[in-house]
C-alpha cells in the first residue's frame, strides 16, 4: 500500500509538470529563420535602409519608392522579406541586411490561438518593431503562409509556427515595379498592372467582373479556343478573319427553269411546281451570292406535295465550271437528298461528308428532278444551305 500512494504521488507530480508546460509562452519576437524542412543556412541580401528606421531583426520589411528598406505593417502584403540586422534612427543609407529568399521557412508565434486547421492558410502579421507575431485569425493581406508548428509547443494560444512569405520580390509598396512576382495565393491589387512582359494564366480561367477589356495601341489579341461576347463586340477599325464563320445557314430561292431541258416546271406565287402527268423534268435553284472559301456543310429541300399515283422528287447539288460541265463536289455522292416519294410537306436533308470549299471560276446549284402521277403535285419553296462562311 506505501508502494501504491507513493507511485500515485510521482503520477500527480508528473501530471501536474505537464500541466504547467500546456501553456505557451507569450513572447513574440518577429519572423526568425528556420532549419525546419531540413533548411540549411538562411541567406539574405544587402540593402540601403530609408530614414528614420528603427527595426530589427525579425521585423518584416518592404521597400519605397526609392528602393529603400523601410519597416511593414499589418497593412502591407507586398514584403520583401524580414530583417536579419537591426537600425536604429538609420540615415539614408544606412546598411540593413535582408532576409529575402522566398523559399525560406520562419518561425513566428501567433498572436491568438492556433488551430491543426489553419495549416496552408494564407493569413496576415501584426505587431510592431520587435515584437511582430502571425495573426492566424485574419487573411485580409494575406502577407504570409502557415506551412508548420512547432511540436514543443502546445496547439493553442500563442503557438509557434512555421510560414512562408506570400509574395516576394516585390517593388516599392503600393505602386512598385518588379522583374517577378511569386504569389502562393489569391493576389488583390488595388491599383493598375502594366506588365510590359506579357501576362500568362493557366490552370483556371481568367474572369474580369463587370469591367472593359481595352487595347488601347498597336498589337493584336489572339484566341486559342472560343470566345462568348453576350453583350457584343464593337469593331472600330479593320477586322481579319482568317477562319471561318461556322453554321451560318443562308436561304435560297432563285428558280431557273431550262427551255432545254423541256421542262414543264412553272413559277406559282415564289415557289417552283410541278403538276400532274409530268415524266423526270428539272429545274434549277441557283446558290447565288456564295464567296470564294465558303464551306458548303449541308442543304435542305423544303416544299410539299399531293401523291395520288407514283410522285418522286430527287435534288442533287451540282458544281457547274466554265464549260459548263456538272460535277459532284462532295466526289463520294453525298450531294443527294433521299428521294421524296410520299404525300405533304417534306424536308430533307443532305449532308457532307465533309464540308465543300467552294473554289474560282464555278458556280453551284441544286437540280431538281421531279416526276408526278395523275393528280400529283409537287410545290418547292427553296432550300437552307449550311454554310461555314468565309468573312
Amino acid at each position: 500500500m506505501k508502494y501504491l500512494k507513493i507511485t500515485v504521488a510521482v503520477l500527480a507530480l508528473c501530471l501536474a509538470s505537464t500541466s504547467a508546460f500546456a501553456a505557451n509562452v507569450d513572447n513574440p519576437n518577429g519572423c526568425l529563420p528556420s532549419t525546419f524542412f531540413g533548411q540549411g543556412q538562411a541567406t539574405f541580401a544587402a540593402y540601403e535602409a530609408a530614414a528614420a528606421q528603427t527595426i530589427v531583426e525579425g521585423d518584416p520589411v518592404k521597400l519605397d519608392g526609392s528602393g529603400q528598406v523601410v519597416i511593414a505593417t499589418a497593412a502591407d502584403s507586398s514584403l520583401l522579406g524580414f530583417a536579419k540586422s537591426a537600425v536604429s534612427a538609420s540615415t539614408v543609407g544606412d546598411t540593413i541586411y535582408i532576409y529575402n529568399n522566398p523559399s525560406q521557412v520562419f518561425q513566428c508565434q501567433c498572436s491568438g490561438t492556433f488551430a491543426i486547421t489553419l495549416m496552408g492558410s494564407a493569413v496576415d502579421l501584426e505587431g510592431s518593431t520587435g515584437i511582430f507575431e502571425v495573426n492566424e485569425n485574419a487573411s485580409v493581406t494575406k502577407a504570409v503562409r502557415i506551412v508548420g508548428f512547432n511540436v514543443a509547443d502546445s496547439v493553442g494560444l500563442n503557438s509557434r509556427v512555421y510560414i512562408q512569405l506570400n509574395m516576394s520580390k516585390l517593388g516599392p509598396g503600393s505602386a512598385g515595379t518588379f522583374d517577378d512576382l511569386y504569389v502562393m495565393d489569391d493576389l488583390t491589387v488595388a491599383g493598375n498592372v502594366d506588365a510590359t512582359k506579357g501576362l500568362d494564366v493557366t490552370g483556371a480561367a481568367l474572369t474580369v467582373d463587370a469591367q472593359a477589356i481595352t487595347q488601347t495601341t498597336s498589337g493584336q489579341v489572339t484566341f486559342a479556343g472560343n470566345v462568348d461576347a453576350a453583350a457584343g463586340v464593337d469593331i472600330t477599325g479593320d477586322l481579319t478573319i482568317t477562319g471561318h464563320i461556322d453554321g451560318e445557314e443562308m436561304f435560297f430561292g432563285s428558280f431557273d427553269y431550262p427551255e432545254d431541258a423541256g421542262t414543264e416546271w412553272w413559277g406559282v406565287a415564289g415557289a417552283a411546281a410541278l403538276p400532274q402527268n409530268i415524266s423526270a423534268k428539272k429545274a434549277y435553284i441557283n446558290l447565288q451570292g456564295l464567296k470564294i472559301g465558303d464551306e458548303i456543310v449541308s442543304y435542305q429541300v423544303l416544299g410539299t406535295c399531293i401523291e395520288n399515283a407514283a410522285l418522286t422528287l430527287d435534288a442533287t447539288l451540282v458544281r457547274v465550271d466554265l464549260a459548263g460541265s456538272e460535277t459532284d463536289p462532295t466526289g463520294d455522292g453525298t450531294n443527294a437528298i433521299a428521294q421524296v416519294t410520299a404525300n405533304g410537306n417534306f424536308s430533307p436533308t443532305a449532308t457532307f461528308t465533309a464540308p465543300h470549299t467552294v473554289i474560282a471560276d464555278t458556280a453551284y446549284r441544286i437540280i431538281l428532278l421531279g416526276t408526278t402521277g395523275a393528280v400529283d403535285s409537287i410545290s418547292v419553296q427553296g432550300v437552307n444551305v449550311v454554310i461555314n462562311r468565309k468573312p
